[in-house]
């Protein structure tokens, strides 16, 4: 069980890198472990426009269609933009904030930057994934703007 079961995970910055922890810690197997370090490593090693295409992969293989995957300048914080199918049809959008560093820590403007795209974009919800880390001004940002 989770030492954070009471959290709910869709609505936490930082809910991802804290399910890999939980799992990695669970995990008696030395293989599991090497396995998701080596995912993790490989994810920050990669080229930013790489690790954006991987997101939009990995929405696909959950269900999503993804409408538009276009990174970069001019994006408007949302690399990824994709849809649930019917009848549930809910939009999503997804910045991807990479880093090779995983130390890095992303700053409380990119949650606001998300929550002004969402809107605009006319998302039902919105990502931030990162290869980095959310300090606690942006978990509390992501909490009052999305909550």
């Amino acid at each position: 069980m989770s030492r954070r079961s009471g959290r709910h995970f869709g609505t936490e910055a930082n809910a991802w890198s804290w399910r890999v922890t939980d799992l990695l810690a669970a995990s008696d197997d030395e293989h599991t472990r090497e396995v998701w370090l080596r995912a993790f490593t490989e994810l920050r090693a990669m080229h930013h426009r790489a690790f954006e295409h991987h997101i939009a992969q990995m929405l696909t293989f959950d269900g999503f269609t993804v409408e538009r995957w276009s990174g970069g300048a001019g994006d408007l914080a949302a690399d990824v933009i994709a849809r649930l199918p019917a009848p549930d049809g809910r939009r999503a959008i997804v910045q991807c904030m990479h880093v090779q560093n995983q130390d890095t820590t992303i700053v409380s403007g990119v949650i606001q930057q998300v929550a002004g795209t969402r809107q605009l974009q006319e998302a039902d919800l919105a990502f931030v994934v990162t290869t980095g880390r959310f300090p606690k001004p942006a978990t509390a940002s992501w909490s009052s703007v999305f909550s």
